[in-house]
């Protein structure tokens, strides 16, 4: 019997998954941050729109999700934040604009 582990290519490992994975999904992840930036700012010059906060918070939901998903926990408690800044309307939204551009800034 011969030894054929210095021939057979050796299987990813889940982090070289998990960064393909990303690389794939990066796009999605800046544009979904970036259309939460844009309702942010909505929401921070129009603090009444119920249904816009609303949709906010959905986005901040998927985003921790995605965040979690590929290990970037600095970014997901990040934007768990937001998120539950999002349920008390005495948080000025002005604040939650500069934090998402932050960790847009900060997407790896």
């Amino acid at each position: 019997m011969t030894d054929n582990a210095e021939t057979s290519p050796q299987a990813p490992s889940a982090r070289d998954v998990l960064n393909d994975m990303w690389a794939r999904r990066r796009t999605e992840a800046a544009e979904g941050l970036a259309e939460l930036l844009s309702s942010l700012e909505v929401l921070a010059s129009t603090p009444d729109a119920g249904d816009l906060r609303i949709r906010a918070q959905s986005q901040t939901h998927q985003m921790v999700g995605v965040f979690g998903v590929f290990g970037f926990t600095d970014l997901k408690n990040q934007m768990a934040c937001i998120n539950s800044a999002l349920s008390d309307e005495t948080v000025p939204t002005t604040d939650l604009v500069e934090q998402t551009r932050l960790i847009l800034a900060a997407l790896p």
